[in-house]
């Protein structure tokens, strides 16, 4: 469903929920690195979304040097799955997960994640998590959706991280 300025991601009972355009919407900096996730379409034409990470080596910049992408990609589901609200975070073990939201005309509001390990191939994450679903279709026809996920690194273990996102009960 589109509007001017901005896409929804078409969900139960006649529905979307806002993807809050191709904003940038979350980012995290670790030990010299940078990640950064956002909400795209496929195409222009596209009445789905999918999700697109990257991460950066930083090094000293801006003291000295330059931002290099080290690796991106895109996560994008068969249609008519749109995916979006993207949350990440990075390790300074060089993993990052990533939360996002997963619906469709006959998903109300899922929510989901994978990670990319710090031994896995460039470019690549692994597979979709499933964590929680939301019990209903959302309640009106254009709704506001998860801009508040978050993930981060737990301050006690470095290999384990928190997360929160939203679903409807």
């Amino acid at each position: 469903i589109l509007f001017p300025g901005n896409f929804y991601a078409p969900s139960t009972g006649g529905n979307a929920l806002d993807t809050i355009s191709d904003r940038m919407m979350d980012s995290a900096f670790r030990s010299g690195y940078f990640v950064c996730a956002h909400t795209v379409r496929p195409s222009a034409t596209a009445q789905k979304s999918m999700v697109r990470w990257y991460e950066f080596t930083v090094g000293s910049w801006p003291s000295s040097g330059t931002v290099t992408r080290r690796q991106s990609g895109n996560i994008v589901l068969a249609d008519p799955n749109s995916l979006f609200m993207p949350a990440i975070s990075r390790n300074g073990k060089g993993g990052f997960p990533l939360l996002v939201t997963r619906c469709s005309t006959t998903r109300p509001a899922d929510l989901y994640a994978t990670s990319h390990r710090s031994t896995d191939a460039l470019n690549t994450m692994g597979p979709l998590g499933f964590l929680a679903s939301s019990g209903h279709a959302p309640l009106s026809p254009q709704n506001r959706w998860g801009d508040y996920q978050s993930i981060t690194v737990d301050p006690s273990n470095a290999s384990r991280f928190w997360s929160c996102g939203e679903v409807l009960t």
